[in-house]
């Protein structure tokens, strides 16, 4: 019987049906340390849900180690708290196990053994969750970058991705130093996290975009929504731009769409960031207060933010 054969049967178990993350939990642990015996007390426990008595009784017998005693612990507190994120967001009635990667939930298991930090063990619990109740969603490339990140660097991270804006997906800070002093990243932390395969920081990157008449979304944060097309009047319908940035890499991407739930971008931020791209004169740019966001779909204010900006601003 293989691991992705015992996340099956006990995800199909009475006892253990309340819990997204416990036949996962369990299947590891019975891998691991009863050695896929499934006729011996201990799996009795293992089908209860019952993983911190367990792990006492296997450390009592010998069977566990004092290490392996402290990164199952590790492992059953994360798993604890990403068993409550997976209930709150998962969208079916019950969780795809036929579909669990066991190779990459030991892979997990290993790594987020070492954590025992309150706040990055609800980071992993986050990226749990994710790939329980969607089988795929994180590389194993995602876990030998976490598991490389201290706190700091991880809040700076998550800190990062709260002030970046998104274009058909995919996160960005943009390169404009007066963005970057008000949210205060500087350059040397954007370095730090392209070291650590977060963020690109070669400020050469740009997002080329090709505008005709009709308003074409061209990013958004979770508030505001910047739209630009060929003026009225203009000939030539097709026409171009760039918006300088700092993408984040596929690894950076997979980890801000599931740690991040909003941002902290101001209206300030979203005019200054606009104010400071490129200009063609023959577009029209507009930024806008987003109203209701169903995936690709935005319904939004059609007021334009940019033009009562500037008839509020002050004369010089």
């Amino acid at each position: 019987m293989n691991g992705t054969e015992l996340i099956q049967i006990l995800g199909n178990n009475l006892s253990t049906i309340s819990s997204v993350v416990s036949p996962i939990a369990g299947a590891i642990f019975t891998a691991l340390f009863l050695r896929h015996n499934t006729n011996t007390t201990e799996f009795e426990k293992v089908k209860a849900g019952k993983f911190a008595e367990l792990a006492d009784d296997l450390l009592q017998s010998g069977q566990m180690t004092h290490v392996e005693y402290y990164k199952a612990k590790n492992y059953l507190s994360i798993a604890e708290r990403a068993d409550k994120i997976a209930f709150e967001t998962k969208n079916a009635d019950r969780t795809d196990f036929k579909n669990q990667d066991f190779d990459w939930h030991v892979r997990f298991y290993e790594n987020a053994g070492s954590i025992s930090d309150d706040e990055m063990q609800d980071i992993w619990a986050k990226i749990l969750a994710g790939e329980v109740n969607h089988p795929g969603t994180h590389s194993l490339r995602v876990i030998e970058v976490l598991k490389n990140l201290r706190k700091q660097e991880a809040e700076l991270f998550i800190k990062a991705c709260s002030y970046s804006f998104r274009s058909n997906g995919s996160p960005f800070l943009p390169t404009n130093d007066s963005y970057l002093e008000k949210i205060r990243i500087s350059y040397t932390d954007i370095m730090k996290l392209n070291e650590y395969g977060l963020i690109n920081s070669d400020g050469m990157i740009t997002l080329n975009v090709t505008v005709n008449k009709s308003p074409v979304c061209i990013c958004t944060s979770s508030q505001y929504i910047f739209v630009a097309k060929t003026k009225e009047g203009e000939k030539e319908s097709l026409q171009k731009f760039q918006i300088p940035q700092h993408p984040f890499t596929e690894v950076g991407k997979e980890l801000a769409l599931t740690l991040l739930d909003g941002d902290s971008i101001t209206e300030d931020l979203a005019i200054t960031f606009v104010d400071t791209i490129s200009k063609n004169q023959k577009i029209d740019y507009s930024l806008h207060k987003i109203i209701a966001q169903v995936g690709n779909q935005v319904n939004y204010n059609k007021e334009n933010i940019l033009l009562h900006n500037k008839e509020n601003s002050p004369a010089t």
